[in-house]
């Protein structure tokens, strides 16, 4: 089996700084291996777009900014300038590196699906479901940054609530 992230190629500064998941909680039962591969690339890439994105609000100014104090030294008033300049180009750093995430989890989504066409009804097709459920037409990449999944549940549960356990654990709700 492949990592996660050899499936990812050459693109892997996404990953750079993302907790590492413990793939030892992840079981592949009836899935095949490139579908599983690609599986545990997008749970691995789910990570990084929610860890970039969290990463990267923490920077974000909180409430009204600092009163500026007339008694700032022109160095005192340097420093502070160039901290917040350093601020806002780490956060930018971490949104471009969300983005990047976004795309690549988009992209294992296309390969998944090209893997599953006319396989209607087999373990990969009902993961690629689950999948697709969870993640919504609106992206909502937390839903898949799974911290285990045992494939086996795919053989007597629905894709639907599998989606809907996932979405539940990612702190959605059915209105989301």
């Amino acid at each position: 089996m492949l990592c996660p992230g050899e499936e990812i190629g050459e693109r892997m500064d996404v990953l750079k700084g993302v907790p590492e998941i413990d793939q030892s909680r992840f079981i592949q039962g009836p899935v095949s291996d490139p579908m599983w591969n690609l599986f545990m690339s997008l749970v691995v890439l789910c990570h990084a777009v929610v860890h970039w994105r969290d990463s990267a609000n923490s920077l974000a100014p909180m409430g009204k900014p600092p009163p500026v104090y007339p008694r700032l030294s022109d160095m005192e008033r340097e420093r502070l300038d160039y901290l917040k300049k350093q601020r806002e180009d780490d956060q930018e750093r971490m949104r471009e590196l969300q983005d990047s995430a976004r795309v690549l989890a988009r992209e294992q989504l296309d390969k998944m699906l090209v893997l599953t066409a006319k396989r209607e009804g087999t373990p990969d097709y009902r993961l690629f479901e689950a999948v697709v459920r969870a993640i919504g037409v609106r992206f909502l990449y937390r839903t898949v940054a799974l911290e285990a999944f045992d494939a086996a549940t795919l053989t007597n549960t629905e894709p639907g609530a599998i989606a809907a356990v996932w979405s539940l654990n990612a702190g959605y709700n059915s209105d989301d």
